[in-house]
């Protein structure tokens, strides 16, 4: 990603998901290992995965959080492991899911709050010519 495309960021699924840290790009297993008080999985996701679950990652932030839904899915498939997990699928989506309803309830109000700025700001500006033509 270019630093002209860091601009359009709208959030961060990878930090938010919990899939990885800002620093890493090592990727686990989402999986719960149920055997073992609920502990991650430490299995790492093969390249081609973990390529294919950060380009839907980058997909995801440049797009509101509310349209994160979209992506849920395709993202649990790269993100558990063949071996043990699989079968998790619908419980990761479910989680997430819970994760994403607060940041995008948040990101809908900074963004009501953010058009209502803009609306003022031009109202000055607006003013700010009228007393300057005077």
């Amino acid at each position: 990603m270019s630093d002209s495309d860091t601009h359009s960021l709208k959030w961060n699924p990878a930090v938010a998901l919990q899939i990885t840290t800002p620093y890493s790009t090592d990727v686990f297993c989402m999986g719960r290992a149920r055997r073992h008080g609920n502990a991650r999985c430490r299995v790492r996701i093969h390249e081609s995965a973990r390529e294919k679950a950060f380009g839907l990652l980058e997909e995801m932030s440049v797009k509101s959080p509310s349209e994160a839904n979209n992506f849920l899915r395709k993202l649990a498939q790269q993100l558990l492991c063949d071996d043990w997990h699989r079968d998790q699928e619908d419980d990761l989506v479910a989680e997430w899911t819970e994760i994403v309803e607060p940041i995008t309830a948040a990101h809908r109000h900074a963004e009501k709050w953010k058009r209502k700025n803009e609306r003022l700001e031009r109202k000055l500006a607006e003013r700010e010519d009228k007393i300057a033509r005077y």
